[in-house]
């Protein structure tokens, strides 16, 4: 999933302010990485939610005035680690259809109605932490630049 924001930044601003972001706690930033990448630090032994950045400088809009103004288009490819976005939402679907398989072709004892409910609830948990791993990478990249708010992005 990518989402956009514009900004009157323009690259080499972009890049000093996510630097200092990166100085924030929670938040990772390698501009040496191609693209540059954010990660999200949380809980060890999980997949962060992380986004690579793409910056389209110089684009031109017309303002209410004749006069045209540079506005820089940021793109955030949101990732879980190094996967991405959809992979948790893919595996939060399969898992569900695993308990209902699990479900359907068994005698629905007990042990399979455990193994339904880990079948979802671990999958959906992993959905949920990475849902809110990108919101909360979205708010903080947003509040340091002072852009628009971000947009879903068709790929």
């Amino acid at each position: 999933m990518h989402v956009r924001t514009q900004t009157r930044l323009n690259e080499s601003q972009l890049m000093e302010h996510f630097e200092a972001l990166a100085t924030t706690d929670g938040l990772d930033f390698v501009a040496t990485r191609s693209p540059p990448k954010f990660w999200l630090r949380r809980f060890p032994g999980t997949l962060p939610a992380a986004a690579e950045v793409a910056i389209h400088a110089d684009s031109e809009t017309e303002g209410e005035t004749a006069n045209t103004e540079s506005v820089t288009e940021l793109v955030l490819r949101l990732m879980w680690g190094p996967l991405p976005a959809p992979f948790p939402r893919a595996v939060a679907l399969t898992g569900l259809l695993a308990a209902a398989a699990l479900l359907l072709f068994s005698d629905r004892g007990a042990a399979d109605w455990v193994l339904a409910a880990i079948f979802t609830v671990i999958p959906g948990v992993c959905l949920f932490y990475q849902r809110a791993g990108e919101q909360e990478l979205q708010a903080m990249v947003r509040s340091a630049l002072e852009s628009t708010p971000f947009e879903p992005k068709a790929h």
